[in-house]
């Protein structure tokens, strides 16, 4: 009977490790803010230095927020936001903050005369008075 139990245990392991390398297999659907080697990576610095177009946070309504906002952003070879995710920052700024920053614009990056994709982390400082960022 041990030995029955042994090989079905076997069997159902062997099976779900087919299972698990097959799925690992599957085409994924291409994110662009994913890593890739191909994207050159800035300093927090460098991207706004390379702004020339940003939009003010627009604060919600009665929001006694203020902050901090990281916004991890994927630039494309012509200047225009192709991805904005929040990393971090006031919870009640993330849309917010995520809607101004996919209308701005970057000046291109060259690499031996090549316009390369570049992304970074855009940091900005949010006053609950004003509602604008500091530092652009």
């Amino acid at each position: 009977m041990k030995r029955k139990q042994i090989l079905a245990v076997t069997l159902l392991v062997v099976s779900l490790n087919s299972f698990i390398a097959a799925q690992g297999h599957r085409k994924r659907k291409a994110d662009p803010c994913l890593d890739n080697p191909h994207i050159v990576t800035v300093s927090p610095k460098v991207l706004k230095d390379r702004a020339k177009h940003s939009v003010d946070i627009k604060l919600p309504p009665n929001c006694r927020c203020e902050g901090r906002i990281v916004i991890h952003v994927l630039v494309g070879e012509d200047g225009t936001v192709k991805c904005a995710q929040y990393k971090e920052g006031p919870a009640q700024l993330r849309k917010a903050a995520l809607e101004a920053v996919r209308q701005w614009k970057f000046e291109p990056i060259k690499l031996s005369g090549v316009v390369v994709k570049y992304y970074g982390d855009l940091e900005l400082d949010v006053s609950e008075q004003t509602g604008k960022k500091d530092g652009v």
